[in-house]
């Protein structure tokens, strides 16, 4: 599952968000989808700092990203030059 997480975000569009194009946009969301549902596998699996350190080495450092699993959110930020990432409820995100 490990390989599969890092072709899907080799090739995912980090900045989906801001395409013009609905049909651009709605690919990227589903990929987003996809993307937290396998990672949520994996941190259920006990494979969770390998999948977090793979997102982490291929997503883009100029931003931050979340995805959820199970009742928790998983933020991945950028903290003083070094990747982090915590895992907080719905509550604690939004109080962010």
């Amino acid at each position: 599952m490990i390989e599969t997480l890092e072709a899907l975000l080799k090739t995912h569009d980090w900045y989906y968000e801001y395409a013009d194009d609905y049909r651009v946009w709605k690919r990227g969301l589903d990929e987003r989808k996809n993307i937290s549902r396998l990672m949520s596998e994996l941190l259920e699996s006990g494979q969770g700092e390998e999948c977090v350190a793979l997102y982490n080495n291929i997503s883009p450092n100029c931003d931050t990203h979340r995805f959820t699993h199970g009742d928790k959110i998983t933020v991945v930020s950028i903290v003083e030059g070094a990747y982090h990432y915590e895992f907080l409820t719905e509550d604690e995100y939004e109080s962010k």
